[in-house]
């Protein structure tokens, strides 16, 4: 029996602002890298379910973030206080880093200092 990977979603945030003949523009792109998600992509099928609007607003910290790559991560989880299932919960953007390769994967190569020896 195989374990799902737990999901992971990574996107980029692009910003971007302009002058037009009407005035001016300002949006922000939510670009899911699909290359880098793992799993489940919670925050496309959050968007299909109380639609993209409702879904971008559920990010707390979309303000305040600069362009670059994130992960999305679940903050402000509530819980049925009956049934302890999850009620409601909001997405936070957090900067996103490449996870090093694994010290035992045989591709990588572990840098050791040679021991010192004590003259007495």
């Amino acid at each position: 029996m195989s374990e799902e990977p737990k999901p992971e979603v990574v996107v980029r945030l692009k910003t971007t602002a302009f002058r037009t003949s009407k005035g001016f523009r300002f949006s922000t792109d939510l670009i899911p890298l699909k290359r880098k998600c793992k799993g489940f992509d919670f925050l496309t099928e959050e968007c299909l379910m109380i639609g993209a609007d409702e879904a971008i607003r559920k990010i707390t910290n979309l303000g305040e973030c600069e362009d670059g790559i994130y992960r999305v991560v679940l903050t402000n989880i509530q819980h049925d206080w009956e049934t302890g299932h999850v009620d409601d919960y909001d997405f936070m953007l957090v900067p996103w880093r490449e996870e090093l390769p694994d010290s035992t994967d045989t591709g990588s190569i572990a840098l050791q200092s040679p021991p010192i020896e004590q003259k007495q």
